[in-house]
């Protein structure tokens, strides 16, 4: 004896354009989302050099941070215009001595105890031209970022990935 079944399948039908236009719209804001989504995880960029720049806000200080390396140390931090504008003249240059404090942030024109500056303090260029800000270490040199005044939003550091809060740069740590 034989058992004989019957498989329906539902209809396929051509799409109206108005549900073509519905899918497509749908399909857009779902990668819109996405997207953003995605950006807001803040993958840093690869590799990170591990420098933040931050203003203080109201005081005016603007306070460079490096991510070390375990044994690492910092031997010179440098700010110097772009040299895609024309000059690129060193604007502050400050270098560890032997008797070096390590201080966790540089702040710009001010000469931590035991470092020297073989570039004192110059004027700085109109907030929107960029500026190169670099940092050699005794265990490599991570290269620097490039940024313009304007670029600091209060409460964020700006480094390889833009602004960043405090928690996703430290977050960089694994840049060793």
């Amino acid at each position: 004896m034989m058992i004989k079944t019957e498989v329906h399948w539902p209809s396929l039908r051509r799409l109206t354009d108005l549900e073509v236009d519905d899918l497509v719209r749908g399909s857009v804001v779902v990668l819109i989302l996405s997207s953003q989504l995605f950006a807001a995880c803040a993958v840093p960029s690869d590799p990170h050099s591990g420098i933040g720049v931050e203003s203080e806000g109201s005081s005016g200080r603007v306070g460079i941070s490096y991510l070390r390396c375990s044994g690492e140390k910092v031997t010179s931090v440098e700010v110097a215009t772009d040299p895609s504008n024309g000059s690129g003249k060193t604007v502050w240059r400050i270098s560890s001595g032997p008797t070096a404090s390590e201080p966790t942030q540089f702040f710009l024109g001010e000469t931590p105890p035991g470092w020297k500056a073989s570039v004192s303090m110059q004027a700085l260029p109109p907030k929107s031209e960029k500026l190169n800000v670099s940092i050699e270490t005794t265990k490599r040199s991570p290269g620097g970022i490039s940024l313009s005044l304007a670029d600091l939003k209060p409460g964020m550091i700006f480094s390889d990935d833009g602004s960043v809060s405090h928690e996703t740069f430290a977050g960089y740590q694994d840049h060793c």
